[in-house]
């Protein structure tokens, strides 16, 4: 019985060590990451805000990593592929992602197999604010967001709105303006904002809300005139147009903010890591002033408090988008 006893206790004690003896070691590999190169997929085709922003963002990341950051473009169903295949990744902290909030939250709401970023996706921290204008032709009477209300009123269903696209941010940022003000434009859809630039220029469609780095090139050149901005403050590109709150418009607030965000499962050790890695690049001289100059703003926002900020865009956006559904 006693030497029973002993080899039981004897066994104790060798699990007792290997267990211990794990823990080392994955709270080793853990201190040592990165040891090889990351990932971060960009759900949007290349050269547009997202990219921008996560180009130049991943530059910075390198240093204070110590690794290659690759960004990998996935486009595709309005950015729920590459948001998939971001939530099916090895939660090893090696492949992040980027995400619109506004935009994967309208979406969310016609197609329930986009990753929710309320609970799907562990945050690793706001990054910037691509935030919207809106534009009119420069050869419109209307030199004013009044002036421009007043037509609408004094014309009803005469005049078009463009849009990137059925759905879309910018498609719903003009339907709350229509909403907020009792307005009655027509909305012509476009395959996004190069393909709808032309039209409002030439006056075929009268406004679009796009974003200000878009937008910025044809009201330098005299072609269109910006009449505010959705942002909750006003914008250094434009800063003599006034928000939609200040135009009266109160529930109307949209920053365009993005995130990164890991797979779920990411260690929180690792996360850690990741976010100081996001402030550290955000903090950089060179890094903020590449992103204004490519019309964004850099917007540094830890996990907790970036995801304030995705539940209340989540609540306005997907209830914007279920009464323009149900109009339809």
């Amino acid at each position: 019985m006693t030497l029973r006893v002993q080899r039981i206790a004897g066994f104790g004690r060798r699990a007792l060590v290997a267990a211990a003896l794990l823990a080392a070691a994955s709270a080793f590999a853990q201190s040592a990451f990165p040891s090889r190169p990351l990932k971060i997929i960009v759900p949007a085709p290349p050269a547009g805000a997202a990219d921008t922003a996560t180009r130049v963002i991943a530059r910075h990341m390198e240093t204070t990593l110590g690794q290659p950051v690759v960004v990998e473009n996935r486009p595709g169903a309005a950015a729920t592929i590459g948001l998939q295949i971001l939530a099916k990744a090895q939660p090893d902290g090696y492949t992040l992602g980027l995400a619109s909030v506004a935009g994967t939250a309208i979406v969310s709401v016609t197609n329930s197999n986009v990753p929710d970023l309320r609970k799907d996706l562990v945050p690793i921290a706001g990054v910037v604010n691509a935030p919207h204008v809106l534009a009119v032709t420069a050869s419109l009477p209307a030199k004013n967001a009044q002036e421009l209300l007043a037509l609408f009123r004094k014309e009803p269903g005469k005049h078009n709105f463009a849009s990137q696209g059925d759905g879309s941010l910018s498609h719903l940022e003009s339907e709350l303006f229509k909403s907020l003000n009792g307005v009655d434009v027509q909305h012509i859809p476009y395959t996004g904002s190069s393909l709808a630039m032309p039209g409002l220029i030439s006056g075929t469609t009268v406004m679009m809300f796009d974003s200000a780095a878009s937008v910025a090139p044809q009201v330098r050149a005299g072609k269109l005139r910006v009449l505010g901005t959705t942002a909750s403050q006003r914008i250094r590109q434009f800063p003599d147009a006034p928000t939609m709150v200040e135009l009266g418009m109160t529930s109307f607030r949209a920053d365009n903010p993005f995130g990164f965000y890991a797979p779920p499962g990411t260690p929180p050790a690792i996360a850690r890591t990741l976010t100081q890695a996001v402030e550290a690049a955000l903090a950089a001289p060179e890094t903020i002033q590449a992103l204004q100059n490519a019309g964004l703003e850099p917007r540094f926002a830890a996990p907790a408090e970036f995801q304030k900020t995705v539940a209340a865009d989540y609540e306005l956006w997907q209830s914007v988008a279920r009464s323009t559904t149900k109009a339809r």
